[in-house]
């Protein structure tokens, strides 16, 4: 048997459930821890995020002073070229100012290089945080599915130990309603037999209880069903013998008398050693009222 889980308020007499608080204040903790976890890792990501941004702002504040000094070099370089070539003879001017066009195409190339660097790192960046937020989701959607798989195990033994208290009373309900089930089908069994048999054997009871009550000395037997014979056998009785007779009772409901049951009956009379023999019918035969004999048969009504 299960042990008695609920208690009684003191101040109001309601009664409580100690499984049910208890089982709230378990879901509460594991749902506060799961939580606390995911804050935990989402202040983590938050702060990883923020060093992340924080190298993406000094790598531009260095972008930008590479490029500052670029150009002052650039600047620097032109301004020297100018005066150098303005030093120098005119048939060198090509010739310097080739050299300078190719200094300044290398110098555009290792800029576009390093443009391309970058473009390729802001790539990797975006990459980065689209991983970071997916990484989130998978570990919200992770933490929640961990928390209700938690919250179902909990929630399966709690109804395994109810189902434990309940089992003998869902048995007993079973076995109410299977029992109730065959005696539904057995009575429209019955029912579907036909109501003629049904009304036959209320009268064999009917007969069998008034000579019971009518003869309190003598003992009727009933002709249990399936048996060769007629209804039931009366033995009379009297204070001072036993056993002085028998009597012979059978019983027909038709519209129509048949005289075949009594030679059938005559057979039945015998084969059981009776002395006497009633047949009990709706219908008489023609030209008897209420009660007769009839070759040897006792004939009346109900």
């Amino acid at each position: 048997m299960s042990e008695q889980t609920a208690i009684q308020c003191p101040n109001c007499g309601t009664s409580i459930d100690v499984n049910d608080i208890l089982k709230h204040q378990l879901e509460d903790k594991i749902r506060a821890e799961y939580q606390q976890r995911a804050i935990e890792q989402a202040k983590d990501m938050l702060a990883k995020k923020e060093a992340l941004e924080k190298e993406k702002e000094a790598f531009e504040a260095n972008k930008k002073l590479e490029k500052e000094r670029f150009d002052e070099r650039l600047e620097q370089a032109s301004k020297a070229a100018e005066k150098e070539i303005a030093g120098k003879l005119k048939k060198k001017l090509e010739e310097e100012n080739s050299e300078l066009l190719l200094a300044k195409d290398k110098e555009l190339n290792e800029q576009s290089e390093k443009l391309r660097e970058l473009s390729k790192m802001q790539a990797q960046l975006a990459k980065l945080e689209r991983e970071k937020l997916e990484m989130k989701e998978a570990l919200e959607a992770e933490n929640q599915i961990k928390l209700n798989e938690s919250l179902n195990v909990e929630r399966e033994k709690i109804r395994k130990q109810e189902d434990e208290k309940n089992e003998l009373k869902f048995a007993a309900l079973q076995k109410q309603l299977e029992d109730q089930k065959k005696l539904t089908e057995e009575m429209k069994r019955k029912q579907e037999q036909g109501s003629m048999q049904l009304q036959g054997e209320v009268m064999e009871l009917a007969i069998e209880e008034w000579l019971t009550t009518q003869f309190p000395l003598d003992t009727i037997d009933e002709i249990k069903k399936g048996a060769t014979g007629a209804d039931c056998l009366q033995i009379v009785n009297t204070r001072e013998l036993q056993n002085c007779g028998t009597i012979y009772y059978e019983s027909k409901r038709t519209k129509v008398f048949q005289a075949t049951w009594i030679e059938k009956f005559k057979n039945d009379i015998r084969e059981k050693n009776a002395n006497l023999g009633v047949l009990v019918t709706e219908v008489l035969p023609s030209g008897m009222d209420r009660m007769g004999m009839k070759d040897g048969i006792w004939i009346c009504t109900f």
